[in-house]
């Protein structure tokens, strides 16, 4: 059985040291707002015991690689996982299900089971807070994006085109997320005017 609370402690210490310049985003606020929402979706998806075990451990590490780099950081996450997660009792099976979460939240994300769609659907449940824009502004400068007008743009184009994976995010996340895209619009309209 993993140690989650072993886990989660040891991994918000490596957050908790300095992080690399370039992080505005991918820090251990991120990782509580996907922690919270993974519960969320869990509960309400009906996930307990070991699957929801495994899920927070998934939430935990999967993106520890953006701590050493964003190119390919899905896969460094897995390696670095690979390395830590049988140090707090991680079987192989877990290790094999907790790889595969890590890996759904590559985009595109193409979950194939009801973990890795609770894992995709948490990692992107910022779209459905208020303070969606403000936080997501982070990554914008993790991405050196100065450009506002292309990246609102993107942003429109990502927001509309999102689909949740499960009924549980939809009935949480997507009124708000449909209020963050009328959000983005206003913003872009007060830029180009």
């Amino acid at each position: 059985m993993i140690q989650i609370e072993k886990l989660k402690r040891t991994i918000k210490t490596v957050y908790e040291e300095p992080l690399p310049t370039s992080i505005h985003y991918h820090k251990w606020s991120h990782i509580q707002q996907v922690e919270e929402a993974a519960v969320k979706i869990a509960d309400g998806e009906g996930v307990i015991g070991d699957d929801l075990i495994r899920l927070k451990s998934g939430v935990y590490i999967h993106d520890i690689g953006n701590l050493i780099s964003r190119e390919k950081h899905e896969q460094r996450s897995v390696d670095i996982s690979s390395l830590i997660l049988p140090l707090f009792g991680a079987s192989d099976e877990d290790i094999e299900v907790i790889r595969g979460l890590v890996l759904a939240t590559a985009i595109p994300q193409k979950p194939k089971n009801i973990l890795e769609k609770i894992m995709c659907d948490s990692d992107l449940s910022l779209m459905g807070y208020e303070n969606w824009l403000e936080v997501i502004d982070g990554y914008r400068l993790e991405l050196g994006i100065d450009n506002l007008q292309k990246w609102y743009n993107g942003q429109i184009s990502f927001l509309e085109t999102h689909r949740w994976f499960t009924e549980t995010a939809a009935r949480l996340y997507d009124g708000q997320k449909h209020r963050n895209i009328d959000l983005v619009r206003s913003k872009l309209f007060n830029l180009i005017r």
